[in-house]
């Protein structure tokens, strides 16, 4: 019985084909992209190597959750006392620019008796008793009295973080000022945002009256 020839098969590998015909403009398009990329990997590697030495890890990567909020409050109640003891005088801790209603002096003892009253007294049992109407009401506070109520929150703030364990965050917050069944975690990003709201009116305060 006659056999049908068997029809030919063809195995077309192109990388074999760019191989053998290195002067294919497809060849010299992909040996130059893969050049480039090598080049750039190379580069990068060389250059976060280089940041790495010069910027050494000043802090461990494992740093805990509460001591991550204990570096950021300490870190920016640090940028308010800067700025409080910037102004220029004491009367201009008391005067006002522009459509920013609250001096200087009444932020610093706003921003002082707030964190006092819910890290101190909510989260650490300090004792601290809040007068929230006089933050507001007093006037011609020396700006040495600002300084040590703002000195006092920086303390209590401190000592209630490196104490907290991380599973206190995840608890509800002990008072409802932020809504039903909020996190302590939660309270404590809206007292963080809280005082970098009054921070920058205490900068634009300051460049106005400086």
């Amino acid at each position: 019985m006659h056999k049908p020839p068997a029809q030919a098969t063809f195995s077309f590998s192109p990388v074999l084909v760019i191989r053998r015909r290195r002067t294919c403009p497809l060849y010299v398009c992909i040996s130059c992209f893969s050049l480039v990329e090598w080049t750039v990997a190379v580069s990068c590697a060389r250059l976060f190597k280089q940041i790495k030495a010069r910027y050494p890890a000043t802090h461990s990567t494992d740093m805990s959750r509460t001591s991550e909020f204990q570096t950021f409050f300490l870190r920016d109640l640090d940028k308010f006392v800067a700025e409080i003891n910037a102004f220029p005088g004491e009367d201009s801790l008391w005067q006002v620019r522009g459509q920013i209603a609250n001096c200087a002096g009444t932020l610093g003892l706003h921003i002082a008796g707030n964190l006092q009253h819910f890290i101190g007294a909510m989260l650490g049992a300090s004792g601290y008793i809040r007068q929230h109407d006089l933050e507001f009401s007093a006037r011609n506070v020396p700006r040495a009295e600002i300084l040590a109520q703002l000195g006092a929150a920086r303390q209590i703030v401190e000592r209630v973080f490196s104490t907290m364990p991380d599973e206190r965050l995840d608890e509800p917050f002990p008072d409802p000022h932020f809504g039903a069944g909020r996190s302590v975690a939660g309270g404590l990003l809206h007292l963080l945002a809280h005082l970098n709201y009054h921070l920058g009116q205490l900068n634009y305060l300051r460049r106005c009256l400086a």
